[in-house]
């Protein structure tokens, strides 16, 4: 029996006869030995650059056009949050004078708000949380970026303070954006029928048969409405770019007052 596997075989009474153990432990128990039987399969992670991760990605940020001053953006995200489609606008964004707000699930205060981000399945960086779902509802943004990455992508569409979130920000006619699994949070919007639309090509085939209309292109700017989707981590700068020029077109009251300001 292979080390790592101890204390896991602790768990079971070996003293007690096969015939007196409850059938759960002895289904865990066969289990167990099935797995010691082929241990050379499996190897324990030593430290995290032993793991794969995704696709290399071009972080070129492009050259400021506008000035966003005075601008509010919200990171929709969770753990598991694809790490270039947090850190690429959080950037992008305070780069050009604008100020960036991370939401998350209320659940993360727990952990002291803490919140993986990862390259694919590769755990790369930790960021703080600002508000909760629920905290953010009442909260006047001028935009809502839907970060992607999987895991993020599916705890953020299950939480209903999340949906809602979504749902009330684009109804009120500011700009709701997504890249790429995290198009399919907009699923659970009610958005998405007759949605010509974009996000990853892994989410296509949830995104049609929930009655959007994908296209596999870099960035899909709905028409007449306050909504632009990413396809994935490789579409980051035509992806912003867009948001940009649709912020400097579409200045709120606040960014009136304080003027958008040409480079």
């Amino acid at each position: 029996m292979e080390t790592r596997f101890k204390n896991h075989i602790a768990i079971c009474n070996l003293t007690q006869p096969v015939e007196k153990m409850s059938t759960s432990t002895a289904l865990y128990l066969v289990a167990l030995l099935a797995l010691s039987a082929s241990a050379t399969v499996f190897e324990p992670v030593e430290k995290l650059d032993d793991v794969p991760a995704g696709m290399q990605y071009d972080a070129t940020q492009p050259p400021i056009k506008y000035m966003l001053n005075g601008v509010k953006v919200g990171i929709v995200l969770s753990h598991g949050a694809e790490d270039i489609e947090v850190t690429y606008p959080q950037i992008f964004f305070a780069n050009r004078g604008a100020q960036v707000s991370f939401i998350t699930p209320g659940w993360l205060k727990q952990y002291n708000k803490k919140v993986v981000l990862s390259d694919f399945v590769k755990p790369t960086f930790l960021t703080t949380a600002d508000l909760s779902f629920s905290e953010a509802m009442d909260m006047d943004f001028d935009v809502l970026l839907v970060a992607g990455g999987i895991a993020s992508s599916t705890v953020c569409r299950n939480d209903n303070d999340a949906v809602k979130l979504l749902s009330k920000h684009f109804a009120s006619g500011r700009l709701l954006t997504t890249i790429c699994s995290g198009s399919e949070l907009l699923i659970e919007t009610g958005l998405i029928k007759n949605l010509v639309m974009t996000g990853s090509p892994a989410c296509r085939h949830n995104l049609e048969v929930a009655g959007g209309l994908y296209q596999d292109v870099a960035v899909v700017a709905a028409e007449d409405k306050n909504l632009i989707m990413g396809r994935g981590p490789t579409d980051m700068m035509p992806f912003m770019q867009a948001i940009e020029e649709y912020l400097h077109a579409h200045p709120s009251a606040t960014t009136q007052q304080q003027h958008f300001l040409s480079v």
